[in-house]
């Protein structure tokens, strides 16, 4: 590879690379994608509404939706106004609808953790996992009110709640979601963002965190520059779509050490994949 070539490979790789590290959080990078002009009115998810039928959502309404969320569920969760304010572990009980996925995107809004609890655990582990990660809310699915209800008898302090539908939200119409936080993004992106937990095959389950920084940090910036050298994505060789998590060990843990140095490789050699 020319000189050149290499100083601009790495140029284009630093941009790319300080564009996404922009975002600290999950709610700054939803919001940037629903502010792209090009892209924040094409349909980014789609969802059943009935038998074969589906339903689109773009950035713009998946950002709006989100607002209205964090609306309803500040008349019972407090919204984190400055970063100098503690952090909450609000516990998710439910299916996996897209009000759902709006409920995470709205905690994230009043400034919360999110620990995502799998509806096929026993009490024993859902407990566990509460009393691990310190969660002081749980939202649940209507169907899920027993199993709820046995895990407050077991943390007296738990606060129970329901998880909101699509409807609950947009009854929301003419509402904003509060006052607008005066988070320090630095501070925010050491937070937790959202936290799942492990198989429990072998023990019980253990959790696992994200954090907000994580969110566009290193392995995302590299893999996003060498997509648009390649043009991978639409015609004009952006990224449409980036989903990443951590590597699933076969015995149930998370094999963060594993992406850490993976992503120390990757990027030493970026220069080089791309020439």
């Amino acid at each position: 590879m020319a000189k050149s070539e290499t100083r601009r490979s790495t140029s284009d790789t630093v941009t790319s690379t300080r564009r996404l590290e922009l975002f600290s959080t999950l709610t700054e990078l939803v919001r940037a994608r629903a502010s792209e002009p090009a892209t924040k009115d094409e349909p980014i998810i789609s969802y059943p509404s009935s038998g074969t039928s589906y339903v689109d959502f773009t950035p713009a309404q998946i950002d709006r939706l989100a607002d209205k969320a964090a609306f309803y569920y500040e008349s019972f969760i407090y919204r984190r106004i400055s970063s100098d304010e503690p952090v909450q572990v609000v516990a998710l009980l439910g299916p996996s609808t897209f009000a759902y996925f709006i409920t995470l995107l709205a905690l994230s809004r009043l400034g919360h953790s999110v620990l995502l609890l799998s509806t096929r655990l026993p009490l024993e582990a859902h407990v566990s996992l509460l009393q691990t990660t310190r969660s002081t809310v749980l939202l649940v699915d209507e169907a899920y009110a027993d199993t709820s209800e046995d895990a407050q008898r077991q943390i007296p302090n738990l606060i129970l709640g329901v998880l909101g539908t699509l409807k609950d939200f947009n009854r929301m119409e003419n509402e904003t979601a509060g006052s607008e936080s005066q988070l320090d993004p630095a501070r925010e992106s050491g937070h937790i963002a959202y936290i799942i937990h492990s198989s429990g095959s072998t023990s019980l389950n253990r959790a696992v965190a994200t954090w907000s920084g994580s969110c566009s940090g290193p392995f995302p910036a590299v893999v996003h520059a060498v997509l648009e050298r390649h043009k991978v994505g639409d015609a004009s060789g952006s990224l449409a779509g980036w989903l990443s998590d951590d590597c699933l060990h076969k015995e149930g843990g998370y094999m963060h050490a594993v992406l850490r140095e993976f992503e120390k490789v990757i990027s030493q050699r970026l220069v080089r994949v791309l020439g």
